[in-house]
């Protein structure tokens, strides 16, 4: 019995575990829906509005706990999706759709710039913003947009690539 005990204690105490969600589980944070789901995963929904529109963005979050996922920047892939719909949505409207892409920019953060797995990412989307920037200073706010929108959609990329197998 004594062996028994100890081969689950030591089963227990070895190798790493990730956290388990409980499927069905709601949490609301302002604009941001967190939703548990089987298999660890937690699905977020994040709502913005600009320029009298409204769009939800979506990512999947997995093995994290929920109040882990609350805090987590990977998050701010929903965030930035929604961002992106927005800019989309946005188009006839240059000036909004710009801003709702620096937004989406802004917020989405660059997290996924860490040294991950003994390797850094490297990313030259910050040259494309100084040219969107040269873009809006002379006037070309359509133009400002799509470089902005193109920068967030490389970047929610490379969140999905760093943090392969934890956000889709």
């Amino acid at each position: 019995m004594k062996s028994l005990v100890l081969a689950f204690a030591l089963a227990a105490c070895s190798g790493t575990s990730k956290p388990v969600v409980t499927p069905g589980q709601v949490v609301v944070a302002g604009d941001t829906t967190f939703r548990t789901h089987e298999n660890n995963a937690i699905e977020v929904s994040v709502v913005r509005r600009h320029g009298g529109k409204e769009a939800t963005g979506i990512a999947t979050l997995h093995d994290v706990a929920l109040d882990a996922a609350q805090n987590s920047p990977l998050v701010g892939v929903a965030a930035g999706r929604a961002w992106l719909s927005l800019e989309h949505a946005l188009t006839s409207e240059p000036a909004a759709a710009y801003e709702a892409a620096r937004k989406g920019v802004d917020e989405l953060g660059t997290a996924y710039r860490m040294k991950r797995e003994g390797k850094h990412v490297i990313d030259d989307t910050g040259s494309t913003l100084k040219l969107a920037e040269m873009s809006a200073a002379q006037g070309d706010l359509g133009r400002a947009a799509a470089q902005t929108a193109d920068v967030l959609a490389s970047r929610i990329e490379m969140y999905l690539r760093v943090f392969k197998g934890s956000v889709e």
